[in-house]
């Protein structure tokens, strides 16, 4: 299996986790009991969204509402869930102007008790088509402490910027910085369900708008109002009726810097959307990795014109596979091989300068999750200089950076990061369950995807440098996780110096010798001249990740 189609799966990651690794993320994460996550209620009627509209969020073109299970449900073998339609299902949801706020309590042994019953929502159960998981490892605990934290680095910042000089160099690096990371808090306010609390920022980033470089407010300005509908392609529109008939329409977006090419299924004004919150990444990644350090040497490479196109089929087999070869003129392999394509949703292919992102579309894909994490590999392939598959590290952590800092989520990744699946068990089944005892069966999910994934990075076995020259097809849970958790590390806190690391890693990986010369830009970049420089990196890397995320 080539590393191109390993980089387009929603895969498993089926391969033995360390077991230290995993008695700890057992212990700390899961414990004996069964675990809530983040549900979306998805309607048997879609009229009755318009009875529950004050919590209606939309997702995937569906108005649901984000929930965690009170009360109603059983678990079954397979991880799936069961009702009775003729019995009464609770819920506590969420305050959508703010995530501090909870329907429950957490208490000492980790289980829920229930504090705010304006939080707690309940309908019967023939109301409910379908569960559809949104953040299996995710509570709405710890996304009010992921809000928490980010407020706190806020706090820090404006603080910070107070002891500088008004409008001087470094005060308005900070202004940029504050920008950049209110502008990433409303779009996860957004992407998580809490809109209210999201417009509330709007007048804190006018404010610091109002403060920043004109030149720098103006190009994502100019980039959300470069989004529009163009002519389609004569030659998909010609490939649309060949291979469908009269049954497809394709259409296609275009930003700054990406296009979209979609089905008519698909809403055109989510379409659009997708692009903003495309090119919101794009600034955000801009703002903290390259504009800080640009000089005469420090280039910003990142393209002025579209890099990235996004093709999304229907959820026909049929459609994904003849769009593929008749339209962009690709192959598929032997027989054997084909099928195997086939069974993943995505793929991709290099057009010259244009990369080729293809997905066979359904109704639970997660088309905000596809568009920033493969936006992350494009943005390190481009900024850090990566050619080939050289650096699938540090593609995956840019991959999943971005979209923890934009979305709090990473369902649609290249390879994916597999905690250990929950206990069975049942969540306070039966007819209009509302007792205490079994209200507390339910543990609260303690700790987020980060929280995991820097738990299990911490205690990954393999060095930096044998990591940076593994190729993702080898990659194991461990390998994932330290990926993010170190590129997190390097960018948010070693600065320029540890941008132009990157960069001459990446330079290094194109040419012979990389374990000698990585070890070389590790000494000479962080001054660890006459020591064993990961090993010094490795020291400091952890100390950063006890330091935000508690890892022991």
């Amino acid at each position: 299996m080539s590393t191109e189609l390993m980089r387009q799966q929603r895969i498993g990651v089926n391969i033995a986790v360390m077991i230290r690794v995993l008695c700890w993320l057992m212990l700390v994460c899961f414990g004996s009991q069964v675990s809530a996550q983040i549900y979306a209620v998805d309607f048997s009627d879609p009229k009755l969204a318009k009875k529950y509209k004050k919590h209606i969020f939309d997702y995937n073109g569906k108005s649901v509402i984000l929930v965690e299970i009170r009360s109603g449900f059983d678990y079954k073998a397979d991880g799936g869930l069961s009702w009775n339609k003729e019995s009464r299902l609770e819920f506590f949801i969420q305050d959508p102007s703010d995530p501090t706020k909870l329907g429950y309590a957490v208490n000492d042994d980790g289980t829920r008790q229930t504090k705010n019953k304006k939080l707690v929502l309940g309908m019967g159960g023939d109301r409910v088509a379908r569960m559809i998981t949104f953040m299996a490892n995710e509570s709405f605990y710890t996304l009010s402490r992921e809000y928490q934290r980010r407020l706190d680095y806020l706090d820090n910042l404006e603080t910070q910027q107070k002891e500088t000089e008004k409008s001087g160099a470094v005060w308005m690096a900070f202004n940029a910085s504050r920008l950049r990371e209110t502008g990433n808090l409303q779009q996860w306010l957004f992407q998580t369900g809490y809109n209210k609390g999201a417009n509330k920022l709007l007048r804190d980033l006018s404010k610091l708008r109002k403060s920043s470089e004109a030149a720098m407010t103006a190009r994502i300005d100019s980039a959300i109002a470069s989004i529009e509908t163009i002519e389609t392609d004569p030659k998909l529109v010609s490939a649309a009726s060949d291979i469908a008939g009269k049954n497809i329409k394709f259409l296609t977006q275009q930003s700054r810097h990406i296009t979209i090419k979609y089905h008519d299924g698909i809403q055109s004004n989510r379409i659009s959307a997708l692009l903003e919150l495309g090119e919101r990444a794009i600034e955000s990644f801009r703002t903290k990795n390259v504009d800080p350090y640009i000089d005469e040497k420090f280039l910003d490479k990142i393209p002025d014109g579209v890099f990235l196109e996004f093709f999304f089929s229907t959820d026909s087999r049929v459609h994904q596979e003849k769009f593929w070869e008749e339209y962009y003129g690709y192959g598929w392999g032997d027989p054997t091989r084909k099928a195997e394509r086939l069974q993943s949703s995505g793929t991709g292919g290099q057009q010259g300068k244009l990369k080729i992102s293809y997905w066979r579309i359904g109704d639970q894909s997660d088309l905000e999750g596809i568009v920033v994490h493969q936006l992350g590999h494009q943005l390190a392939r481009h900024h850090y200089g990566i050619f080939g598959d050289t650096q699938d590290w540090l593609e995956e952590g840019c991959g999943y950076d971005l979209s923890f800092s934009l979305l709090n989520r990473n369902n649609v990744t290249c390879k994916s990061f597999e905690p250990p699946k929950r206990s069975e068990g049942t969540v306070a089944s039966g007819p209009g369950s509302k007792g205490k005892d079994e209200e507390n069966k339910t543990a609260v999910v303690m700790r987020g995807m980060r929280e995991i994934m820097a738990g299990v990075a911490a205690h990954a076995s393999v060095p930096f440098d044998q990591l940076a020259a593994k190729r993702l097809h080898a990659f194991q849970n461990e390998d994932m996780a330290k990926s993010w958790a170190f590129y997190e590390y390097i960018t948010t806190k070693l600065g320029k110096v540890g941008q132009e690391w990157l960069r001459l890693l990446c330079k290094a990986a194109n040419g012979g010798q990389f374990q000698n010369k990585i070890r070389e830009h590790t000494e000479e970049q962080f001054d660890f001249k006459g020591q064993d420089a990961i090993r010094m990196l490795e020291e400091q890397w952890t100390a950063y990740l006890r330091d935000v995320y508690g890892v022991n």
